[in-house]
């Protein structure tokens, strides 16, 4: 990312590659229709760890436990799986009602949601209980924990829904975007929320207590509609994190008011503090530019 190079191509899946997810520095997972989930050491020789097989029809989605540990995988077979990353063997399968497309851990690793169409189950990993399960409305395009027992949802509806995994109400509704939420990313650390819509707009939320009290600090207007968002931020200094957003170029903003467009030069964007609204920069008219 440094220098803007590609730096190597990882050939193992024999299908489609439906799912990406890092675990911090240390590990890629790979996930592809062929129903195989590849684990990959990062950085170094790139190895490949792992190969975890068990769906038939495709994995839909993956995500890793917050110790790095576990993971859980959804197949498009209706099954549940959960795999000890260390060995690369199965801990327990489970099937279910219907084929779930989004899976996410809150951050102690106690609870995880399943989404399914317009509704989520949210179930606890001791008991195997289901905790809550929860009506959105609208088709669900991204959940993310943003607390222990709080999930925000993005789905067709324009407002960013939280609710309580022990209740399953919804305590608060962010308003600003007029079009369906594409993505949420959130930076635990400083409670910041990102929301990216089809309104070609991203939105940064610092959280509050109470939670309806949460604010939009900040607005970058991409020209553009988004497909998918990722953020990467230092733990240990959250005024570092920078966010990705891709669509028909990537985008990479910071905090430290930096970016990088790809094919579209006339682009134009907004540098991310985060305390205050900040002003539109026009970028250079190269096909790469860095300002």
């Amino acid at each position: 990312m440094r220098r803007h190079t590609e730096i190597g191509t990882l050939l193992q899946h024999n299908g489609s590659i439906t799912w990406l997810c890092f675990f911090k520095d240390k590990l890629l997972l790979s996930a592809s229709e062929d129903g195989c989930v590849c684990v990959w050491r990062c950085g170094g020789g790139w190895d490949l760890l792992h190969i975890l097989t068990g769906h038939k029809y495709g994995v839909s989605c993956v995500a890793v436990h917050p110790s790095g540990k576990l993971t859980l995988s959804v197949g498009k077979d209706r099954i549940l799986r959960m795999w000890d990353l260390k060995s690369g063997n199965g801990i327990f399968s489970q099937r279910l009602k219907k084929a779930a497309e989004l899976v996410s851990w809150n951050s102690s690793g106690d609870q995880y949601v399943l989404s399914y169409g317009e509704f989520l189950l949210v179930h606890e990993v001791k008991s195997g209980n289901t905790l809550a399960s929860i009506e959105v409305g609208k088709q669900i395009n991204s959940v993310v924990y943003v607390r222990q027992d709080v999930l925000a949802v993005g789905s067709e509806h324009p407002s960013v829904l939280l609710y309580s995994t022990l209740s399953g109400d919804c305590l608060a509704r962010l308003e600003g975007h007029t079009k369906r939420v594409k993505a949420l990313c959130v930076c635990p650390v400083s409670g910041i929320l990102f929301s990216a819509s089809s309104d070609e707009t991203i939105r940064v939320w610092r959280l509050a207590n109470p939670l309806p009290d949460a604010v939009c600090v900040n607005t970058s207007e991409l020209g553009s509609r988004v497909t998918c968002m990722a953020i990467t931020h230092e733990t240990a200094n959250p005024e570092k994190t920078f966010l990705t957003s891709t669509n028909k170029e990537t985008i990479v903003q910071t905090t430290k008011q930096q970016f990088v467009s790809t094919v579209e030069p006339s682009v134009s964007t907004v540098e991310m503090p985060m305390d205050h609204v900040s002003t539109p920069v026009k970028p250079r008219k190269t096909t790469t530019k860095i300002c």
